[in-house]
């Protein structure tokens, strides 16, 4: 393998390896606000106690 080939390589695994790291954190967040919504339910069925 060239160094070319080889830097074009390493870039298109850097660039797949940031996609995938930008989807786990829009993962992640969606998570982190499933959690907080489901809180804020659960405090709203103790308030009202159903």
């Amino acid at each position: 393998m060239t160094n070319v080939e080889l830097t074009r390589y390493t870039h298109v695994v850097a660039s797949s390896f940031e996609e995938q790291l930008a989807s786990i954190e829009d993962i992640t967040a969606l998570i982190d606000k499933t959690a907080r919504l489901a809180e804020e339910l659960s405090q709203l069925l103790q308030r009202f106690k159903l």
